[in-house]
């Protein structure tokens, strides 16, 4: 299979994403039914709906409203593509490549979801666990160390939530983080979930400091799920050999 076809699937099945995770906020069905444009609600013909493409050639614009379309669909399609081939390139292994781009779209839907409305749903968080189940058992990696795992990933962000709550007065982590923490860290051997824990928080970071620049909002709510979905990502794939530059940087 061409890298190409690969790149290709994975922008389609972006584009499919955006719809998914947008109708479930709307309470839509994804099934059946023309896209609209969200800000005049005129149905999109299939030219005009072509991923990534149609973005480019209409300048990010309706058709029909001119209105600026938001970025999140030609970014999400684009994600998707370069995650699809990343796991493609990671796993030679049909099956296991198949429960990892799963797993990738999966966290893609909760981030989204959690990005535009702070919610995570608990039908998406069974589908994960059932998928992570899976490639764990096809991994032959389906032992007592994933309760390792699923203790400290899941366990840190708890204890983020008490010390939040407590400094804060307020929900500082969501029961959702808490889940998918449980749900992300039964593959990652305990190197790897600090790896996440590090780039999850490095890249909110820079989110919570443009929100400081552009709206002044000492309080405002950062969506959490895709920094840790990220993460996951980056440590799932690149974990080993990213711990080896890092030795190699520390200590010659």
């Amino acid at each position: 299979m061409s890298y190409f076809v690969v790149f290709s699937f994975g922008i389609i099945i972006g584009s499919f994403l955006n719809v998914v995770a947008v109708r479930r906020i709307n309470e839509e069905s994804f099934i059946g039914g023309r896209s609209k444009c969200p800000n005049c609600s005129q149905k999109i013909s299939w030219y005009d709906n072509v991923p990534l493409l149609s973005f480019i050639f209409l300048k990010g614009h309706c058709r029909h409203c001119n209105q600026q379309l938001s970025l999140q669909y030609p970014f999400i399609e684009l994600f998707c593509a370069i995650m699809t081939i990343a796991l493609y390139d990671h796993q030679p292994n049909l099956a296991l490549f198949v429960c990892l781009v799963i797993i990738g779209y999966l966290l893609i839907i909760v981030s989204l979801i959690d990005w535009l409305s702070k919610n995570i749903y608990f039908d998406h968080l069974a589908l994960l666990l059932a998928a992570m189940m899976l490639f764990l058992i096809l991994s032959n990696r389906l032992s007592m160390s994933i309760l390792f795992g699923a203790a400290i990933f899941g366990g840190f962000f708890l204890f983020l939530r008490i010390i939040g709550s407590y400094i804060y007065k307020r929900e500082a982590v969501g029961v959702g983080d808490i889940q998918l923490g449980i749900i992300l860290g039964m593959p990652l051997v305990w190197q790897d979930i600090v790896l996440t824990l590090y780039i999850t928080f490095i890249s909110a970071s820079f989110v919570g400091l443009y929100h400081l620049y552009q709206k002044q909002q000492k309080n405002a709510e950062i969506a959490l799920i895709p920094f840790i979905s990220l993460g996951f990502l980056v440590a799932l794939l690149y974990g080993p050999e990213i711990r080896s530059i890092l030795s190699l940087w520390y200590f010659g």
